[in-house]
């Protein structure tokens, strides 16, 4: 006799996120503005981990009991949500990548399908305990589960490898080649490992039958997963859009309006300072320093400073942020650019993040990026 059905705020909000992942994953692959290898794989992984929570999401209404033998359904998608993402962030970030590494990750995956596959035939064919008992078979998909918790923290640890070393790699800014954002892809891997952590304790918890963690730990669990489906999806559609509204942003090459600095300034060393930062545009550096600007015009970096403050009114950075809002003026006004993100404009102005374009364009202005677009096309 089927069993009444069991709701409650928890499962709610869970198979929420699991609807809308599925629906993000199904829009994503099917549709012509997201088609880039990074988000076939971003995807892949949304659906991955939705298809997971949905598993652990029946039992707890009483749908499986109801009408569907939950055994049936036991197949292991979790072995498949960090091969997706590991070359996600292959693609994201450029990097080579082959289809051959790509089934050896999936390797798993197969292996734990094929035996799942197995015991279902064996169920169907034959009864429970002719070949494997009950027993037996529950305690291979305890060990699969194990192994998909350590398999996840494997991969985890090899994609945060693979960041670092970007990050190492691609510290000094060419004109010719943009740097992605990468602070976003490693709070989202330690959210995963805290996720795989308690995952893992909850199991061995349960193992044990010490119920240490109350018993809602396990929509806590789920809820996390949840929460890294919605992070996960509109982080890397995201990052993705700003990466490529700057390769556009940068291919127009925009020339930068001139400044307010006092006319003699075209002439004598600081003009030279003044040209050499402006012509090989090293203000969209994020990383420009003195030391930078002096092996490039052959003068010290005290003297460079001298005479920036002296000809200029205003120190260094201040002087570098002028050329950088200058710049995101243009952008922000420009018909080509005026449905772009704020982000993109500032990354591509050579600032190195949101808040610190917020402070130098509202000091400077007196405006916010958005309020002075909106005045200016208004």
């Amino acid at each position: 006799m089927p069993q009444e059905l069991n709701f409650n705020i928890y499962n709610i909000l869970i198979i929420s996120g699991i609807i809308q992942g599925f629906l993000f994953g199904i829009i994503v692959l099917l549709s012509k503005k997201y088609r880039a290898t990074p988000n076939k794989y971003l995807a892949q992984a949304v659906i991955y981990l939705s298809l997971n929570n949905l598993y652990f999401w029946l039992p707890d209404t009483n749908i499986s009991d109801s009408y569907i033998d939950y055994e049936y359904l036991n197949i292991p998608w979790s072995l498949l949500v960090m091969p997706m993402f590991y070359f996600f962030v292959l693609a994201y970030l450029n990097l080579h990548s082959s289809k051959r590494k790509l089934w050896l990750l999936k390797f798993p995956f197969v292996l734990s399908l094929f035996v799942h596959f197995i015991f279902i035939i064996h169920k169907l064919l034959f009864s429970d305990y002719f070949l494997v008992s009950d027993a037996i078979r529950y305690r291979l998909y305890n060990w699969q589960e194990y192994f998909s918790i350590f398999y996840s923290l494997l991969l985890i640890y090899s994609i945060l490898k693979i960041v670092s070393q970007y990050e190492k790699m691609h510290f000094k800014y060419k004109a010719f080649q943009i740097l992605v954002s990468t602070k976003w892809l490693k709070q989202l891997l330690y959210f995963g490992l805290i996720i795989c952590l308690f995952w893992f304790l909850l199991m061995t918890a349960g193992n044990s039958k010490i119920n240490i963690f109350g018993s809602s730990s396990k929509y806590l669990l789920w809820l996390s997963v949840s929460v890294a489906i919605y992070w996960l999806g509109y982080m890397g559609i995201f990052h993705a859009s700003v990466f490529n509204q700057r390769k556009s942003i940068r291919a127009t090459n925009m020339k930068v309006p001139g400044n307010s600095e006092k006319s003699n300034l075209k002439s004598g060393t600081f003009g030279k300072i003044n040209a050499t930062i402006k012509s090989d545009k090293m203000y969209l550096d994020p990383q420009l320093s003195l030391d930078v600007v002096s092996i490039a015009t052959g003068l010290s970096t005290g003297y460079i400073s001298q005479l920036v403050n002296e000809f200029s009114n205003t120190n260094f950075s201040n002087y570098i942020n002028r050329l950088r809002v200058a710049q995101a003026k243009e952008l922000l006004i420009s018909d080509a650019f005026h449905h772009y993100t704020i982000v993109s404009i500032a990354l591509e102005s050579g600032f190195n993040s949101k808040s610190a374009f917020y402070q130098a364009f509202q000091k400077q202005t007196g405006m916010t990026p958005k309020e002075y677009r909106i005045s200016k096309l208004s």
